[in-house]
């Protein structure tokens, strides 16, 4: 076997040993706790999910190929938020609490502001915007 398997089954079996107990092993929490989990693929890449702890707060990234991220949930100071990126790894949608309140935000291939609809003191609101990010439609 190659060192790199061998090292892999090696962690995973202590990892099993110290989440579900074995014999002689003292039991204790069953917490593991990290800044950074990276889910790898059966080659090794980081090709899963990244969940860490960042400047702006815990974020879990869903990953496709390449590694570049497609999905990311996070919460930061504004409260929580899910953002949706293209192929290329450009965000073009988020849902997320802007100053307390919900907003759904969808940005162009330039990576403008194009739409938002919001609900703010309790009243829903929809803006379309312009390549210039001037309103040109907004309801009510």
């Amino acid at each position: 076997m190659a060192p790199r398997t061998i090292l892999a089954i090696g962690a995973g079996a202590v990892a099993l040993a110290l989440l579900y107990g074995a014999p002689g092993l003292a039991q204790g929490p069953r917490t593991v706790s990290a800044q950074r989990f990276v889910l790898l693929s059966p080659g090794g890449e980081a090709a899963g999910a990244v969940l860490q702890f960042t400047t702006r707060g815990p974020e879990l990234s869903l990953l496709g190929p390449g590694e570049r991220t497609r999905a990311r949930i996070g919460v930061d100071q504004g409260g929580p938020a899910i953002e949706l990126f293209d192929e290329r790894g450009d965000k073009r949608a988020a849902l997320a609490m802007f100053d307390g309140e919900p907003a759904v935000v969808l940005y162009d291939a330039a990576l403008k502001t194009r739409a938002i609809v919001s609900i703010a003191q309790d009243r829903p609101a929809v803006v379309l915007l312009d390549e210039n990010r001037r309103p040109v439609f907004r309801a009510p």
